[in-house]
Formats: C-alpha cells, structure tokens, sequence
C-alpha cells in the first residue's frame, strides 16, 4: 500500500524541527537489520533520506535463493507484490478478503517447500477482519502483522472505509 507524500508531511516537518533544535539525543543513520532496498524506502519516505544501510546488497538474503517464479527479483530487492483479482468483502466494520487469503497461503506452502523458516514470513494487512483469517489459516510460526495509517486530511482509517 503506497501512502500519500501529503500523509507523512507533517512527520517529516516534525523530525526536521526536533533535528535543527538539536533536541534528538540519537539518531539512526546508519541501518544494520534491514535490506538495503527497505531501507531505501525508508529513508525517503521517514528521514528525508538521511538512512544508509550497512549491509551490501550482495548478502545472502533469503531472496536471492527463491526460484525466478517466486521472486522474480532476486537479491535487488526487499519484497514484491502479488497482484489478484479476488474483491474484498465488507465484514463488520471492517473489510476481508478470502481468495487474496488462498493467494497468500499457497504462496506461503511454496516458500516452506524451498526451506523459508515460517519464523523468517511475516504477512502485512490493513484491515482487522483479513488478519484473523491468516491467522486460521497460517502456521502460527507465520508473523501477521495488521498495519493503517490514518489520512491526514481527514483522520479516516483505511481499514474503517
């Protein structure tokens, strides 16, 4: 999910005042526990770029020993996106989605049979509702992870719409 540069302006604005107030007792420039490429995104999109990575992008990362049709990236980059057509469906006050669900499982039954640890996945959504079906339907060593972020414009949650 892209967020809006207008969504994190004021975050950006509020760094930079804390920085040239000098009032940071640290901060990260240098990144050690990521891939280069996610820390790329993050440092645009949080530091105003002010993020270096410490790990060369020739490390062995889990990536660079998919198949092609797994991960067509190889070692460049952090993660990709798998794109369905299954319409997600209102359920509650939230939204949910079982054949993007599938989608993801069989995915995640082709990354357990090259050798990726379930500890080494983790599964991101928006919406309350989706989390609970990978949480059935994934082996619980699976991370899921349910992440929003409000609209500054108009406080709405994604996962609220």
């Amino acid at each position: 999910m892209a967020v809006p540069p207008q969504s994190n302006c004021l975050f950006h604005n509020g760094l930079r005042s804390l920085q040239n107030q000098r009032s940071l007792s640290s901060s990260i420039t240098t990144v050690y526990r990521c891939h280069p490429a996610a820390v790329d995104i993050l440092s645009i999109w949080a530091y105003s770029g002010g993020l270096t990575s410490g790990r060369s992008r020739d490390t062995d990362y889990i990536q660079s020993r998919l198949p092609f049709e797994l991960f067509p990236y190889g070692r460049s980059r952090a993660f990709h996106f798998i794109h369905n057509n299954h319409a997600s469906v209102k359920n509650a006050q939230s939204r949910s989605n079982p054949g993007e669900a599938q989608v993801v499982l069989r995915y995640l039954k082709e990354l357990l049979a090259c050798g990726v640890r379930p500890s080494s996945i983790v599964v991101i959504t928006p919406y309350t509702a989706q989390e609970e079906i990978f949480r059935q339907i994934l082996p619980e060593d699976c991370t899921v992870f349910r992440m929003y972020y409000r609209n500054q414009s108009n406080g709405a949650r994604p996962d609220r719409n």
